[in-house]
C-alpha cells in the first residue's frame, strides 16, 4: 500500500508545478514573453497561452487522476521543446539547474505515464486502489 500512496502523493505534487505555472502565465504574461522573444520563439503570445492551457488542463488531470497516462505523456512531450528552446542555452548555472529540474520532472511524468494501474478507483477489476 505504501507504493500506491507514494504514486498518489507524487502525482498530486507534480500537478502543483503545472497548475501554478499555467496560472502564472496568465497572471504575468509580459515577464514570460520577453525571454521567449529573446530566444527567437515565433508566435510567442499564442504559444504562451497555449502552454498555459496545456499546463492547467494537464496538471488538473494529474491532480484528479483523470486519464493520468495521457496527461503525463502530453506534458512530457510538451516539456521536450520547452527545455531545449528555453533552458538548454549556454549561459550559466541557472540554465543548467532549469534543464536538470525539467529532466527530473520529465522522468516523473514518464513514470506516471507508465503507472496507469495505480489510480484512484472504486472498481474491483484488479486495479490497486489508492
Amino acid at each position: 500500500m505504501k507504493l500506491l500512496s507514494g504514486v498518489l502523493v507524487g502525482r498530486v505534487l507534480m500537478s502543483i508545478i503545472f497548475i501554478l505555472s499555467g496560472l502564472y502565465k496568465f497572471i504575468t504574461p509580459q515577464m514570460l514573453l520577453a525571454p521567449m522573444k529573446m530566444n527567437g520563439i515565433p508566435a510567442s503570445g499564442t504559444l504562451l497561452y497555449a502552454s498555459a492551457i496545456l499546463e492547467l488542463v494537464g496538471g488538473s488531470m494529474l491532480l484528479i487522476g483523470r486519464r493520468t497516462p495521457v496527461a503525463a505523456l502530453l506534458l512530457f512531450l510538451w516539456m521536450v521543446p520547452v527545455t531545449l528552446l528555453m533552458h538548454a542555452i549556454p549561459g550559466g548555472q541557472l540554465n543548467r539547474v532549469e534543464v536538470l529540474k525539467n529532466l527530473a520532472i520529465m522522468g516523473g511524468l514518464l513514470v506516471l505515464a507508465d503507472s496507469s494501474k495505480y489510480r484512484l478507483t472504486n472498481s474491483s477489476e484488479g486495479n490497486p486502489k489508492i
